[in-house]
């Protein structure tokens, strides 16, 4: 299986094709957060993901939440997503 983490930007134009191509071919899409209009996009082309918005709430700064997304990922990992 393989995990994709694409940026996303803000925007619903800020997307490459190649990133939507990525994420189509993916089997798992983590999101850092949903909160976007970019997520909204993927959601209106009923495409899947996972995103990481609880894990804002539990970190004391962005440091802190950027280590838990990478601890999420290498648990991900563990359940036989290869690393790309």
């Amino acid at each position: 299986m393989k995990l994709s983490v694409v940026g996303l930007g803000y925007e619903q134009d800020h997307l490459t094709l190649q990133g939507l191509d990525e994420i189509k071919s993916a089997d798992v899409v983590v999101l850092k957060t949903a909160l976007t209009k970019t997520a909204d996009t993927l959601l209106s082309r009923q495409i899947e993901f996972i995103s990481c918005d609880s894990l804002y709430d539990e970190a004391q700064d962005f440091s802190a939440l950027d280590e838990n997304i990478y601890q999420f990922l290498k648990l991900q990992k563990g359940k036989g997503y290869e690393e790309v």
